[in-house]
């Protein structure tokens, strides 16, 4: 990435509560220790200087937000066609806030202007996911269908790993100890290795850092896998999601499967329920999801025969 990139100052994820009051059994109240709450501020998202969005998000990793958001959105393929992403921290009457200002390439700037009028025209009119049309618009707006071959074998996951992935996320999960409030996304190899993690007060949040975070080429552990080498030769950057897979807290709801379908991970694991639209476009586009998963089991869609 060309031109100016800053972090800004890194708030905390966590302040402390003075002592809440706890509710008992009984229904009797009495005066608790401190409490620590997870931090919640809006951070507002400029291109070229027009407002785009504002989200509510744990403050931290800002810049992997902002490049999942981009991919997710379909908006980049690569972080190398963002020039320039400044994080300006705002001071207000509603409190702490931040600003960051992105600078995009020619041809990311055109995809993002016609992303920016559909997305209007889909709050005047009402409903921006409904319909057959919408899932087949959102089917149509992935760079690519995932291969048979890749969808045959996310489907095709050992049980025990699939068992054993939201185990070992949740023992980093580091803020949601400390808080109970937030949740958590992370990316894995097929061999059980946690290669990313980021927490947030959003789920969806939670998805677009560890994607844009992958997406930036950052990486937890000793090996470089992502952005690296992989089996079969080099990943590219518009690859840099395939042959892993996305692990949620919470539950796969249909915009969780597009934003795993737009990162091109080859399934999505999650900890909560599936909902009847989830499940339909990831059976739409050939993405393993797997929901409900627990140490004593979970559910699947019926894996697919390759071409």
């Amino acid at each position: 990435m060309s031109g100016a990139e800053r972090r800004g100052s890194r708030r905390l994820a966590a302040l402390p509560l003075d002592p809440p009051e706890t509710l008992g059994a009984a229904g009797a109240a009495s005066q608790g220790g401190h409490d620590l709450l997870a931090v919640e501020e809006p951070l507002e998202l400029r291109v070229h200087g027009r407002p785009w969005l504002v989200t509510l998000r744990t403050p931290g990793d800002d810049l992997d937000l902002v490049a999942g958001l981009l991919r997710c959105e379909g908006v980049i393929g690569r972080w190398s066609e963002v020039e320039a992403a400044e994080i300006v921290a705002v001071e207000g009457s509603a409190g702490a806030s931040a600003r960051c200002e992105i600078e995009l390439d020619e041809a990311a700037l055109d995809r993002w202007a016609r992303r920016r009028m559909e997305r209007e025209f889909a709050m005047v009119g009402g409903c921006g996911v409904c319909g057959k049309a919408r899932l087949e618009d959102l089917e149509a707006q992935r760079p690519r269908p995932l291969a048979s071959r890749r969808s045959a074998r996310a489907r095709r996951l050992d049980p025990e790993l699939v068992r054993r992935l939201p185990a070992v996320m949740r023992q980093r999960q580091e803020l949601f100890e400390q808080t109970g409030g937030l949740h958590a996304a992370a990316l894995f190899g097929y061999d059980g290795e946690l290669l990313l993690l980021r927490e947030d007060v959003g789920r969806h949040n939670a998805v677009d850092k560890v994607v844009g975070a992958a997406l930036r080429g950052g990486f937890d552990g000793a090996t470089p896998r992502i952005g690296g080498r992989v089996a079969g030769g080099e990943r590219s950057d518009d690859h840099v999601l395939h042959d892993l897979l996305l692990v949620v807290s919470g539950r796969a709801g249909f915009e969780l499967v597009h934003k795993a379908l737009c990162s091109e991970v080859d399934a999505l694991i999650a900890v909560g329920a599936a909902s009847t639209l989830a499940v339909e476009l990831a059976e739409r586009c050939g993405l393993g999801l797997y929901w409900f998963v627990r140490d004593e089991g979970g559910k699947r869609l019926p894996p697919r025969s390759p071409d």
